[in-house]
């Protein structure tokens, strides 16, 4: 028995819609932080996500598949994008190595001493 067309489309669409966050949020972060110096893997993150979602688009186009097509049209300008913050952040220079659980360190460390001492 042969999937209908209708159902093939919303498989399609359905999982582009679920797909493009996933990268969305990466380039997000990227903007987020874009103040703060970035190590080698956001960038080449960005660097392999480009060719390969490029790659993808050329495909898509080669075989007509619409739903692929802008699916990868637009994880293209969204990795572009991501990259180049990404090599924003990399030309800014690195300051100290904390662990991104230090600002919540220091900001319960401030809370305690305020609970322990109310008056300074």
């Amino acid at each position: 028995m042969a999937t209908p067309t209708w159902l093939q489309e919303l498989i399609g669409w359905g999982s582009a819609l679920v797909l493009l966050p996933t990268f969305g949020v990466q380039t997000y972060r990227q903007w987020h932080d874009r103040h703060q110096h970035v190590g080698p893997t956001s960038l080449w993150f960005f660097v392999l996500a480009v060719i390969g979602t490029l790659g993808q688009f050329v495909y898509s186009w080669m075989v007509g598949n619409l739903v692929y097509l802008v699916l990868n049209g637009i994880l293209v300008v969204n990795n572009s994008i991501g990259l180049g913050i990404a090599v924003h952040r990399a030309r800014i220079p690195a300051t100290s190595k904390s662990s991104p659980g230090d600002a919540d360190r220091s900001l319960d460390d401030l809370h305690h001493r305020a609970a322990v001492n109310p008056s300074g």
